[in-house]
């Protein structure tokens, strides 16, 4: 829940303010509050779904988390159009109906549970998974480098509509 919340408040943020401390600050805050959020889905399915039904769940969100990060661009380009700058930032209230909605779904447990003695793992049984996440990382930059400055340089070329600007940002993405 802590995740959720932190992503709605780091989100929103910077609509109530001009402070550029601040809403830098946000932007931190709100990736923290993203990671926390993916790792906390992730184990959530882990602990209460397994065999086919723990892989096609995961492979359903992983599906709704492109589709959802696909439409995030069109929707902010029409919010900037239509409020202005500020307007991008309304698009992290959907945390709030997520919020609610794992409140009421998830069953509650006091921590620690389900902890396991044995559940250590060595540096050497990661190592298998380092090559695919190093690879994830430079796809992740590549892919925020065109968000970032994809816009400047539609700008540039005198594409300046945010609406057309989410919606080729969202198709590069």
């Amino acid at each position: 829940y802590i995740a959720l919340l932190l992503y709605a408040a780091a989100g929103t943020l910077p609509l109530a303010t001009d402070n550029i401390a601040l809403i830098l600050t946000s932007r931190f805050f709100l990736g923290f509050g993203a990671a926390l959020f993916l790792a906390a889905s992730l184990s959530v399915l882990a602990r209460y779904f397994h065999g086919e039904q723990r892989k096609r769940l995961v492979g359903y969100k992983g599906g709704i988390a492109a589709l959802v990060g696909f439409a995030s661009f069109p929707a902010a380009g029409a919010l900037v159009a239509e409020t202005g700058w500020r307007g991008a930032f309304a698009i992290y209230t959907v945390a709030v109906p997520v919020l609610l909605l794992a409140i009421y779904v998830l069953p509650k447990q006091s921590a620690g549970v389900h902890q396991e003695e044995n559940a250590k793992v060595s540096i050497v049984q990661l190592m298998p998974a380092t090559a695919p996440l190093l690879l994830m990382l430079a796809a992740s930059l590549l892919s925020s480098n065109t968000t970032v400055q994809g816009p400047l340089a539609l700008a540039s070329r005198g594409v300046d509509d945010p609406r057309t600007i989410g919606w080729i940002i969202a198709a590069s993405a």
